[in-house]
Parts: C-alpha cells; structure tokens; sequence
C-alpha cells in the first residue's frame, strides 16, 4: 500500500513504547493518566520514539493550520475533533474515539495509542519500574484496528481510506497499516533518562514518523505504469498500488500527463488526467486510469507524469513530480 496508503493521513499503532526500564521510579497510575505529564514521561526514556512522532502529522493533527482553517468553516466542527484530539482508544478500537478536552496541542499522541487505565500497553508488556505494562494483540502484525478507529471515518474532505482496505480484505492477507506507513526496525527502544544509555535489548518495531503522500518517496510507491499495444493501438495505464483510493483527502489532486515520444524526444501524443475526490474521481483501489490511441509513426517511449497538488480550489498548490515511468 501510504494517501498512502500509499494515502494517504492513515493512523498507525505507536508500537514501540514497552521496554525495560531498570532503576527508574514508577510514576502512579494518576500521572499517566494526565496528559501533559504522561507526555513527558514518554519523552524521558523513549527519545528516538518521540523525536519521530514530534515531527510527524500525529504530532501536529490539531495544530495543523490547515485542519484549523477548514473546521472554521464547518457547522459541526466536533464531528472532526474525536480523531484530531482523541481519548485513549485503546480499550474502545476500532470504535471511533471520544474528544478529548485538555492538551491538544499534541493532537494523537501516545497516550491514545497506548495508555488505558494508568496501564501502558504495548507488543511487548516488558516488565519496568517506570511504569505497568500490559502486553496486548492490538499491536499484532495482522492488527488494523488502532489505525481503523479514526481512518474508516468520512467527514467532510476526508476518505475513509481503512475502509477501503478492509472491504478488500487486506488485512485477511496478512496486509497492515504500519506495513507501509511505519517503516520497521530494529533498535533498543528506550534510554535511561538520567544516563542516556540504552536499557533493553534491541527488538524489532516500527518507526513512528508515519509515512504519507508529503513524502515524496513514498507517495511515488502508490503508483505504477504499464502500456499494453494491439496491432496498431496502445492502451497507457496509471494504476493504483495503495492499499486504498487515492487521493484520501478532498484537497488533495493529481495531474497526470500521458506522452508518447519520438527517437529524440518530441512529443508526438499527449493526453492529460485528473485525479481527485471532488466528483468521484478518486483512483480506486486496484484500479487504473487508461488512456488509449493509435500508436503514432516513429513512436519510441511511452511515459507518465504525475504532479501532486494540494490546497482549496482557489490556491491549489503544484508540490512538483511525484511520480514518473516510462516505458
């Protein structure tokens, strides 16, 4: 699959917070369920973790001046608050969230992916001083149901990306969310917060800066390109290799240019596309977009070029090629 799925704003699991941490004293029940300490708690010892999920769109789901300009023009803004502020979802996954009311600066942090009852869970439930730890499958590999409780939502301009990978059964496959869009890796996953040094050994996890289609790199992987000729006509074909339609979000669009180009490389044949959600434009999972003709004379490479763009209708934005094949 990125918007990213490939798509595209998917939630994944925050699946590495458990380790061994010797030596270090146990915070009460009631300082974890405080947001604002149980925030720095988690910095504390897990720095990398952190780091990656501070510059990541969890971090910044409520900040995000764009999500904050778009819920100004909404009647019903509360409707979008439960997924950009939400309550722990631990105990209630896949069931959409409840709004939280205090801290929301840090937007889906980690208390909501992984704290229930001042308890940490986790795929590990590492024994620790620094906290209880409770092991738990919803950190499975074969586990969709963090990531399902916010993205299987439509609200305004957002696609239920999850729900299209579950009416595919992906995830019967052996597919997931944080296959994608949480690049694993193996590390120790927490650091003594008054040495720095490592506690625990390395195990293998995910990283938590959530992939999507403003990586570049990776929305390029939510595409391919293939061409198809019958006598004296050739079919070109953008298809779609997500694990859901693209794009994931109303404000988002591509401009797809299929060319066909001689020995030297003039254009001989072009033809232009979109792709977006605003008329039921979306590239649905599995499909293609096709464009067919006659195969012109002196025809030598067939290619494709993609332009992400994003913004309201009046100030679309070109964020430049992300995606180009040739053939």
């Amino acid at each position: 699959m990125r918007s990213a799925l490939p798509v595209f704003l998917i939630a994944a699991p925050l699946a590495l917070l458990l380790s061994a941490l010797p030596g270090l004293e146990a915070p009460s029940p009631s300082q974890l369920q405080d947001d604002e300490a149980e925030i720095g708690d988690c910095q504390s010892c897990h720095v990398e973790i952190y780091k990656e999920w501070e510059i990541g769109k969890h971090a910044k789901s409520w900040t995000d001046p764009i999500y904050q300009s778009q819920i100004r023009r909404r009647r019903r803004p509360k409707q979008c608050h439960s997924c950009h502020i939400p309550e722990s979802i631990v105990a209630t996954a896949p069931a959409r969230p409840k709004v939280r009311t205090n801290d929301k600066n840090d937007g889906v942090h980690c208390r909501t992916c992984h704290v229930s009852e001042g308890k940490v869970y986790g795929p590990f439930g590492a024994k620790t001083q620094a906290h209880a730890s409770v092991k738990s499958d919803l950190y499975a590999t074969s586990r969709v149901d963090l990531c399902v409780s916010c993205h299987a939502t439509q609200v305004g301009p957002v696609m239920p990306v999850a729900r299209d990978f579950l009416e595919a059964g992906l995830d019967k496959k052996g597919k997931t969310c944080m296959g994608c869009h949480m690049p694993e890796v193996e590390r120790v996953i927490a650091n003594d917060p008054k040495t720095g040094k490592p506690t625990g050994p390395k195990r293998k996890g995910r990283r938590h800066t959530l992939l999507g289609p403003s990586d570049k790199n990776f929305l390029a992987t939510a595409f391919d390109f293939e061409i198809k000729k019958s006598d004296d006509s050739v079919k070109l074909s953008l298809l779609n290799r997500a694990g859901h339609r693209i794009p994931g979000l109303r404000l988002r669009s591509f401009a797809v240019k299929f060319e066909i180009l001689d020995k030297d490389g003039k254009s001989l044949w072009s033809k232009e596309e979109t792709i977006d959600a605003s008329r039921n434009n979306t590239l649905r999972l599995g499909e293609s977009r096709d464009v067919e003709t006659a195969i012109p004379k002196g025809a030598q490479t067939y290619t494709v070029e993609v332009h992400h763009l994003f913004g309201p209708r009046r100030s679309i934005k070109d964020l430049g090629v992300c995606f180009k094949a040739s053939k």
